[in-house]
């Protein structure tokens, strides 16, 4: 028997209710099969139109910034180049951070302490580079602040103590004082006013300094 003929073998009702699912059934697998991917496909296109818009925009923005942008460029370079001096250099990071131990100690027996001992600290990573001070290790963040690191110890009044700070702050070299410790030298009754000064000094090394140092690491076999 042929659906046609089964159809005609339907009751009146039956045939009603068949019909009034068909009109229910069909908008709906219209609404799911057309419709909703045909308005996914708008959406997506607007959306990707937006994005590309915006990028355009912003394009846009940057070519007309650009001769600004030039301009503070070289005034940044002009500043960056005028303060290259009170930077460290050396053949490499160790020589540069030799050079910070020589400044830092010449600094605080001018200053009438008696040192004790400096020692580098510099971090020299796998490819021989000293890490940036712009990006300071996570793990030792409190440290971190530049490329060049020296630790001294160093004995002497308070009058001497704090002509070293300020001869650190207000020298020729750029160096930033990153820990401080200052106690009593005697134990007892005896303090004669002398004090221990336990201090951490980091300075930035000159870019050409972090390049050769990449360079000979890269040049080993």
């Amino acid at each position: 028997m042929t659906l046609r003929n089964r159809l005609l073998t339907l009751r009146p009702r039956d045939r009603r209710a068949l019909r009034a699912g068909a009109w229910i059934l069909v908008p709906l697998l219209i609404a799911i099969f057309v419709i909703r991917p045909y308005t996914t496909a708008v959406q997506a296109g607007r959306a990707a139109l937006e994005r590309e818009s915006d990028l355009l925009a912003r394009e846009t923005r940057a070519v007309l910034d650009l001769p600004g942008d030039s301009a503070v460029l070289r005034i940044f370079g002009l500043r960056v180049a005028a303060e290259a001096p009170r930077l460290f250099g050396g053949t490499d990071a160790v020589t540069a951070s030799a050079e910070l131990a020589r400044y830092v100690s010449a600094g605080a027996t001018a200053c009438g302490l008696h040192l004790e001992q400096a020692e580098t600290q510099t971090r020299i990573d796998s490819v021989g580079q000293t890490p940036l001070a712009s990006t300071p290790s996570p793990a030792n963040n409190r440290d971190a602040g530049g490329d060049l690191k020296v630790t001294i110890r160093a004995r002497g009044n308070v009058l001497a103590i704090h002509a070293f700070l300020r001869a650190m702050e207000n020298g020729p070299k750029l160096v930033r004082v990153e820990r401080i410790e200052i106690g009593r030298t005697a134990t007892d009754d005896t303090f004669d006013g002398t004090l221990t000064l336990t201090a951490s000094v980091t300075a930035l090394a000159r870019r050409g300094v972090l390049g050769s140092t990449a360079t000979a690491s890269e040049e080993q076999p």
